[in-house]
């Protein structure tokens, strides 16, 4: 199957990105980029946090769309060491 999405930009085979700013490490990668950008300390504020019992991801996915997703995101998956 081919993929869907592309999330890596490459230019000769090589990543054409120096770093990521990841969502569930927003803070932490965002003050990463900025010392390497030379620029202030960000703080980010929260907004529309809940206190509601959250679901994990897992839950929504049989083995067959989990497997669409393994497949769709692999580089993903392996470059962050996410596991599904």
């Amino acid at each position: 199957m081919e993929h869907l999405l592309h999330p890596f930009v490459y230019i000769n085979q090589e990543k054409a990105c120096d770093f990521y700013i990841r969502f569930e490490h927003m803070e932490e990668d965002l003050s990463h980029a900025g010392r390497k950008l030379g620029l202030s300390a960000i703080d980010l504020p929260r907004e529309k946090t809940s206190n509601s019992q959250k679901v994990n991801y897992r839950e929504y996915y049989d083995k067959k769309t989990e497997q669409i997703v393994q497949d769709q995101f692999q580089d993903i998956i392996r470059d962050f060491e996410y596991s599904f």
